[in-house]
């Protein structure tokens, strides 16, 4: 009769020194690096010859999993955290959030666009800004009155005209100065 797994208790029919082969695997990887850096090599070539697989396999865990990830992330969020800050500094990061930040704003908003010149032309007879009344010519920005960032749209009645260092100085702060009359 065999012995139980000194480590786990399994009556697994493989022994290595008194292990069933899981726990005694599991003992070589922790002491020896060369073993180690045997199983992540062949751990690196399976993922790269199927990896479509495995990200699809890993994309369906989550969607059916969703408590797991929340948990893994509240585990380690610092890390994750410092991970995305750090990653926001590369060229690569800066490209992204770029392109995060069109693609937020995206979208066929030319007629919002015309529309809001009109209604500045019909209003002046001219480009004029909202702020300051002086007359624009072609140098004028079409700005957010509540900016995208916080929570505004593209709509024409969230557009206005405004000259450049108008629109500079207001920065972020949603000040409209069309409906305000200055």
């Amino acid at each position: 009769m065999k012995q139980p797994c000194i480590v786990c208790g399994s009556p697994d029919k493989y022994w290595a020194k008194g292990m069933c082969v899981s726990c005694y695997r599991k003992a070589l990887y922790k002491e020896n690096a060369e073993f180690r850096a045997h199983c992540i090599e062949r751990a690196n070539q399976r993922y790269a010859s199927k990896r479509e697989d495995v990200l699809v396999q890993v994309k369906k865990y989550k969607v059916e999993h969703p408590e797991v990830s929340k948990r893994e992330y509240q585990k380690h969020r610092d890390k994750y955290i410092q991970r995305a800050a750090a990653w926001k500094k590369t060229v690569a990061g800066r490209a992204a959030q770029k392109n995060d930040n069109a693609r937020r704003r995206a979208g066929d908003h030319a007629a919002e666009r015309q529309a809001a010149l009109l209604n500045n032309w019909i209003r002046y007879g001219a480009y004029r800004c909202e702020c300051c009344k002086e007359v624009t010519g072609e140098k004028y920005h079409i700005d957010h009155i509540v900016p995208v960032s916080l929570g505004g749209s593209n709509e024409k009645a969230n557009l206005q005209l405004l000259c450049p260092a108008c629109n500079m100085e207001k920065g972020r702060h949603a000040i409209a100065f069309k409906t305000l009359g200055v």
